[in-house]
C-alpha cells in the first residue's frame, strides 16, 4: 500500500507517476470521507501486522515445518495456501480460472493465522 491506495488512488495505471506533477500523482483529499471504511480497515490490518510477528516474517517462507525439536506440540507449516474447498491447494487449483477464494496460512513458533482473500 502506498500513499493514497487506501482511498482509491490508481494513478490511472501509471506505476512511474513520481515524475508526474499532475492529477495522476496527486492525492485527492476531498475523497477521503468516501473511502473512510477502507482507510479504517487499513488501520486495523496495519495494527494487526504490527502486533503479530507471524504476519511480518524476517525470511521468505517455503512451507517449512514450525515447532520445537522435541515435538512437544504439533508441527505445522510456516506457510500454506488453501483452496476454499477444505484443503491445501494442489497444482490444478493454481490454474483454476474460476477461483474466487484463496486462503493463506502463516505461522511461527508462537501463533498462526489463516487469512482469506
Amino acid at each position: 500500500i502506498t500513499a493514497g491506495d487506501e482511498m482509491g488512488r490508481t494513478q490511472q495505471g501509471n506505476n512511474n507517476a513520481y515524475c508526474q506533477d499532475s492529477p495522476i500523482s496527486w492525492i485527492d483529499w476531498e475523497d477521503a470521507e468516501a473511502w473512510s471504511d477502507v482507510t479504517d480497515l487499513v488501520k486495523i490490518i496495519t495494527a494487526l501486522r504490527r502486533e503479530h510477528p507471524a504476519l511480518r516474517p524476517s525470511r521468505y517462507r517455503h512451507h517449512d515445518p514450525v515447532g520445537d525439536a522435541n515435538d512437544s506440540y504439533p508441527r505445522r507449516a510456516d506457510l500454506a495456501w488453501f483452496s476454499g474447498h477444505g484443503g491445501e491447494m494442489v497444482n490444478n487449483d493454481w490454474h483454476d480460472e474460476s477461483r474466487r477464494t484463496l486462503g493463506m496460512y502463516t505461522s511461527d513458533d508462537n501463533e498462526a493465522f489463516l487469512i482469506w482473500f
